[in-house]
C-alpha cells in the first residue's frame, strides 16, 4: 500500500492530519487507523511534516492533492539538471501551497 493508497482508504471518514512539531495527529470521530496505516503513515511521516502547516488540520482531500502536486512536480524536476536538495524544495513548496489559505508556502 502506498502512502495515497493508505490516505484515501481514510478518506469519507471525517478524518484530518495534524502537525504538532515534530508529531502528527489523526483526528477524527470514529475513525480509527489500522496497524498498515500507522505503518505507512509512520514511513513516510518525514514527507507529510515537510507538507503539513504547523498546527493546522487538514482533510485528507487536501492532503491528497498536496501529495499528488509533490510526487508530479518532483518527477517533472527529475529530469532537470537541478540537485536533488533543491528538486525536493521546490516540490515541497509547490505541495505546501494547495495547503495554504492564500496559496504562499511559508518561508523553510
Amino acid at each position: 500500500m502506498t502512502l495515497s493508497d493508505c490516505l484515501q482508504s481514510m478518506q469519507g471518514f471525517g478524518v484530518t492530519l495534524q502537525r504538532n512539531g515534530d508529531g502528527l495527529a489523526i483526528q477524527s470521530n470514529a475513525f480509527k487507523p489500522t496497524d498498515q496505516q500507522k505503518a505507512i503513515l509512520k514511513a513516510h511521516k518525514p514527507l507529510l511534516l515537510a507538507i503539513l502547516p504547523d498546527r493546522a488540520g487538514q482533510p485528507i482531500g487536501a492532503l491528497l492533492d498536496a501529495l499528488e502536486v509533490y510526487q508530479e512536480r518532483a518527477a517533472i524536476l527529475a529530469e532537470s539538471n537541478l540537485d536533488p536538495l533543491t528538486i525536493e524544495r521546490i516540490a515541497l513548496d509547490q505541495a505546501q501551497r494547495v495547503l495554504l489559505p492564500n496559496g504562499k508556502a511559508q518561508p523553510c
